[in-house]
């Protein structure tokens, strides 16, 4: 039982600071006007990659943003994202 707990509480801080790591850069490609879509896509592909933890704020946040430089593809992120919620 002890190794369960061990491999949770891992697990647990893995996903923190990935979801960490993520909030950074959305963070600073928004502050610094990233407008490289290969950058932007790459990052909302991580986001999707570990839906199933709360990181819709930061999915909207940076879809948001590329909406403003792309918003066909933003469109479409949007539609990967509800179907992974459906």
């Amino acid at each position: 039982m002890d190794n369960i707990k061990k491999q949770i509480v891992t697990l647990y801080h893995w996903e923190e600071h990935i979801i960490e790591e993520l909030e950074n850069d959305v963070n600073y490609i928004i502050d610094n006007n990233i407008t490289d879509t290969d950058i932007i896509e790459h990052t909302l592909d991580r986001i999707l990659d570990i839906m199933f933890h709360d990181t819709s704020t930061l999915f909207n946040k940076l879809n948001n943003y590329y909406e403003t430089i792309n918003q066909e593809y933003a469109d479409e992120y949007k539609l990967i994202y509800k179907n992974i919620l459906d």
